[in-house]
């Protein structure tokens, strides 16, 4: 059996790397029960990892296509397939836990959209009675605004009747001193 050149070695360490640290984030997405933006968030890494974990298996490959001795060729070609097989397996095992933690993140938002209803309604109840104080507050505000006008106008129309009662009276005036003089 061939020995691996140093530096397909050195790769597959890193690969092994960054299996180990892919499945310690899948078996955290489990885990994730309450929150979206931690799923999200350990989704990017993984993606990333994943990707990372490709580029790595590409290198080996270019390694393993550029050795002189077939039996290197042929060792580091099995390494490569087996920890492409080993992404594959790793890819559907995150789809699932993927699932599992939506279906526990649905199940959790949904138990506190129900336990938090009544103090929804509390709080929309307390928010109608300040709004209907505020409404009332502003009517009342309205009508004496309107009765302040109403008064204005009133005032007004008091003035305009002396001024006309005054006018009149002047020109009755007028008038009877003029049919005396004529008279």
């Amino acid at each position: 059996m061939a020995e691996l050149p140093p530096q397909s070695k050195v790769k597959i360490r890193e690969i092994v790397q960054l299996e180990i640290e892919v499945t310690a984030l899948i078996q955290e997405t489990t885990n994730i029960s309450e929150s979206q933006d931690e799923l999200n968030q350990v989704n990017t890494k993984v993606k990333k990892l994943i990707q990372s974990l490709r580029r790595k298996l590409e290198e080996l490959k270019q390694i393993g296509e550029e050795q002189d001795k077939e039996s290197s060729h042929v060792k580091i070609t099995e390494e490569v397939d087996k920890h492409y097989y080993n992404l594959s397996s790793m890819q559907g095992n995150f789809r699932k836990a993927i699932t599992k933690a939506q279906i526990s993140i649905e199940k959790y938002e949904k138990s506190q959209l129900m336990s938090a209803e009544p103090k929804n309604e509390l709080r929309h109840r307390q928010q109608s009675k300040e709004g209907l104080a505020k409404s009332a507050s502003s009517i009342t505000e309205n009508l004496m605004s309107i009765a302040k006008m109403m008064e204005s106008q009133v005032q007004q129309s008091r003035n305009n009747t002396e001024v006309l009662m005054t006018s009149s009276k002047g020109i009755t005036d007028t008038n009877e001193e003029l049919q005396g003089l004529s008279g």
